[in-house]
């Protein structure tokens, strides 16, 4: 299936790109395509995206959902304003 990943922050400048597209088995969880990011995630959330489905967040340590095809995982840093 293909995922595509969207990155932000000091990530996207880590990566050099804002997204990209990967493919997963059909039976590949969130954590499966975390495991593909090369790079320090730590402070990051997810926005999981599912096709047919309200995007959701997701904190970086419940990597047990079950992806589909088409789906959108965006990494957003933590921040905070005021």
């Amino acid at each position: 299936m293909r995922v595509t990943l969207r990155y932000t922050g000091l990530l996207r400048l880590a990566k050099g790109r804002g997204e990209e597209e990967i493919l997963l088995p059909e039976w590949a969880t969130l954590g499966d395509a975390l495991a593909l990011i090369a790079g320090d995630t730590q402070g990051y959330f997810v926005l999981l995206e599912m096709p047919g489905e309200r995007a959701r967040t997701i904190r970086l340590e419940d990597t047990g959902h079950r992806l589909q095809d088409g789906a959108r995982i965006t990494l957003l840093y933590r921040f905070a304003g005021g």
